[in-house]
């Protein structure tokens, strides 16, 4: 048996980190794959920075509006899949790197976005909370004359220090992490894993990539897949449909 599937039917505490390869089957295409934002000849990482929204904001919305607005694009089996398996007491929950929304519009509750929310909006200065039509069709300022941005971690920003506090108490609890569509190149999710593994010596990390990630060597299993939903076809089918039958 699969031991994905296997873990996932044990009474084990699972917890599951996801990057952007978990939403390319919704139509958002990832980062550094072929066809990502970082592969287009714009300096993306300048574009979405700090430095970028203080020095150039009209250059910052313009190429926000134009590749980040991720409103038009509907969960896949993956995220159905995963809320499910919360619901069913199968996992304890998701720390996601994607800040699509996905997760949460399938109806997984105990999600958190360490790279903050494409669906939130606010005023830097008084606060005020916008949606995404409004950003878009409105511009970026508010009526107080201060500017709109996306609740989202721009590079050169340090993370919501309550959303990271979060994410190591998940760790904590965990028994097994299961990574899915995420290269682990990306120095806090990084730091999770390394904390994870170093928390006691009956953790079990399970990957299903694309492509390779640093932490291979330490996994109970790695698959290797360009298609992440045959996988949760799968799971499915052997994890809940199987519980279903049993009942």
């Amino acid at each position: 048996m699969n031991k994905i599937v296997e873990v996932l039917n044990s009474d084990k505490k699972v917890l599951v980190i996801t990057g952007a390869g978990i939403s390319t089957l919704s139509g958002i295409p990832d980062f550094r794959g072929k066809g990502g934002l970082y592969t287009k000849g714009e300096n993306a990482e300048y574009m979405l920075s700090r430095t970028c929204f203080d020095r150039e904001q009209e250059k910052f919305y313009e190429f926000y509006k134009n590749n980040m607005m991720l409103e038009n694009f509907d969960c896949n089996i993956i995220h159905n899949v995963l809320a499910e398996l919360e619901e069913k007491g199968k996992i304890i929950g998701v720390i996601t790197q994607n800040i699509d929304n996905l997760h949460q519009r399938a109806g997984s509750q105990n999600v958190v976005d360490i790279h903050g929310n494409g669906d939130r909006y606010y005023c830097t200065e008084c606060g005020k909370e916008y949606t995404a039509e409004q950003y878009k069709n409105d511009g970026n300022k508010c009526e107080c004359k201060g500017i709109i941005r996306p609740d989202i971690v721009l590079y050169e920003e340090g993370y919501d220090l309550q959303k990271y506090r979060q994410c190591l108490e998940m760790l904590k609890e965990a028994d097994v992490v299961l990574v899915l569509g995420s290269s682990l190149t990306v120095s806090t999710v990084s730091n999770f894993i390394v904390r994870f593994l170093m928390n006691g010596i009956r953790k079990e990390l399970y990957i299903a990539n694309n492509q390779p990630t640093p932490f291979d060597r330490y996994c109970s299993q790695k698959r290797y897949s360009e298609d992440l939903g045959k996988l949760f076809e799968e799971i499915k089918e052997e994890v809940l449909n199987s519980q279903n039958l049993s009942l």
